[in-house]
């Protein structure tokens, strides 16, 4: 009988634990969020999209070598806006 507390207890701590990180991960993004939106709040409403702009909201932005698909050339780009990161996977 021992063993299954001893068992069952630790079973409820790692589970205890992924919680704590999962809702550690939950904060950080909503205050990511929270961050991005209060950022764009100061741009709204958004009537050009300028330098400054750009700049404040976007971090990085990647373009990928071109592909050939299906006789098409593809670029992708990846866009990661600050606070929030990458949003879309792929914008082709």
């Amino acid at each position: 009988m021992s063993a299954n507390f001893e068992r069952e207890e630790s079973e409820l701590k790692e589970c205890c634990n992924e919680i704590k990180t999962k809702l550690s991960q939950y904060t950080q993004q909503n205050k990511s969020a929270k961050n991005f939106a209060d950022l764009i709040e100061q741009y709204t409403p958004i009537k050009e999209l300028d330098e400054i702009l750009l700049n404040t909201l976007i971090e990085k932005i990647i373009v990928h070598e071109k592909v050939y698909e299906s006789g098409e050339k593809i670029i992708s780009i990846e866009i990661y806006y600050r606070f929030v990161g990458k949003i879309d996977k792929n914008i082709v």
